[in-house]
């Protein structure tokens, strides 16, 4: 039996984007991933198999015949929607945003309302971020609001957080690890009464009342204390909407102007590459979110472009996703499907199987794993992603080129 090991392998499976993996081979499959990982352990190894059938009349395409296939529904299609995910290259998520100008179809993304809110929330604040490097090298102080580590970022702890030197850590909503000392200060707040808390820290922090529980103002003497702190934010929050988040962020931005340390902001990234789409999206058309392109000029409107008003009133007969959506967006196209069912189909180039049924889904490389690219990690820094084994399927990347080509007139 041959064995054999690669070293300095990154990973694509987290927005972590780890660089230091080893992976262990025996005859030409993964056996083993080193530093252990519950997500790169059981994506490494999972290997490639054919894709199950589909029921309810959906089809499996792949190859040349399957991009026909969509090439034929694109072209023919009156207002077609293309929905840009996470977990595929960020060179494949441009390729999707080129697809729909040639198309003259709508794009956006699947968290596109919290994109929206962030973008506006951090314009308005102007709040600095760090990257990871800073995180576990200068700090003395972590925030973590609403997030959970341990489930979408095993390694988080181990390599950014800094247990040989561990900064003082609050933790609000959070259960922290094992391995971090005993002396992290905990803090429960109702999610309903977020923006509420918010705006009394900010207001005690100016002076402007004393009125405030013992809790938060135990909280906030610890942060006037730290000479480096960077507050995490997680996707609870994210999805709170643009009040919490503007809040947040002026909050740090006050702590800096008031006080001596220096405070950054670190917003988390669940899939990879998922915040990134929207990245792409203004990249190549001034707007993150919500676009239609018309005579290969952009329009931007949340009100008629983005993906769930466009699927709820019925409006687009043809969503293509391209990588992975979250659950809610899947609600809204199955809930569609259910109501008005032959009036909108639904296609998917992704290498997961769907949650919902499609009609037509074509199979590609998973990225990371038998598809390379870029991963942007979570805190902006580009990741070269090399694939790790062989694959018979189709790259996403390759598929979309030559749908771009395809739907040309």
């Amino acid at each position: 039996m041959n064995e054999r090991r690669e070293r300095s392998v990154a990973c694509a499976f987290c927005s972590c984007c780890c660089t230091d993996l080893e992976l262990v081979y025996q005859d030409r499959c993964i056996k083993s991933v080193k530093p252990a990982c519950s997500i790169a352990g059981r994506e490494f190894s999972a290997g490639e198999s054919d894709p199950p059938s589909l029921k309810r009349g959906g089809v499996v395409i792949s190859g040349q015949k399957g991009l026909q296939t969509i090439c034929a529904e694109l072209r023919a299609a009156k207002l077609p929607l293309i929905l840009i995910g996470g977990g595929i290259s960020l060179e494949s998520q441009r390729s999707a945003v080129l697809l729909a100008k040639k198309l003259g179809a709508c794009a956006d993304t699947p968290a596109s309302c919290q994109s929206l809110a962030f973008a506006r929330a951090f314009a308005e604040s102007g709040i600095p971020m760090l990257t990871l490097g800073e995180l576990r090298d200068r700090v003395d102080t972590v925030v973590f609001w609403n997030t959970d580590q341990n489930q979408i970022h095993p390694r988080f702890w181990e390599r950014f957080i800094g247990v040989n030197r561990p900064p003082r850590i609050i933790s609000v909503n959070f259960e922290i690890p094992e391995q971090i000392p005993d002396s992290c200060l905990h803090i429960s707040l109702d999610m309903q009464q977020m923006l509420a808390h918010l705006i009394q820290l900010r207001l005690v922090l100016r002076n402007e009342t004393q009125q405030v529980s013992p809790v938060l103002r135990e909280m906030l003497a610890t942060l006037r204390d730290a000479h480096c702190g960077c507050m995490i934010f997680g996707e609870s929050l994210l999805e709170s909407g643009y009040g919490v988040l503007f809040e947040a962020f002026r909050f740090i931005q006050e702590l800096n102007d008031i006080d001596k340390g220096r405070w950054f902001g670190l917003m988390l990234d669940g899939e990879v590459n998922s915040a990134a789409a929207a990245d792409v999206l203004s990249l190549e058309t001034g707007y993150p979110a919500a676009v239609r392109f018309i005579k290969d000029e952009a329009e931007f409107s949340t009100t008629e472009w983005s993906a769930k008003r466009l699927i709820q009133r019925g409006e687009t007969d043809l969503v293509l996703q391209v990588g992975q959506i979250d659950a809610r967006i899947q609600k809204e196209i199955e809930n569609h499907i259910t109501n008005y069912t032959g009036k909108m189909k639904y296609m998917v180039l992704d290498s997961k199987t769907p949650l919902i049924q499609p009609s037509t889904w074509l199979p590609v490389r998973r990225f990371g794993l038998d598809e390379g690219g870029t991963a942007m990690r979570m805190d902006g820094l580009p990741i070269p992603i090399q694939p790790v084994q062989e694959s018979r399927k189709i790259g996403l990347a390759e598929a979309l080129t030559r749908l771009i080509e395809g739907v040309e007139p």
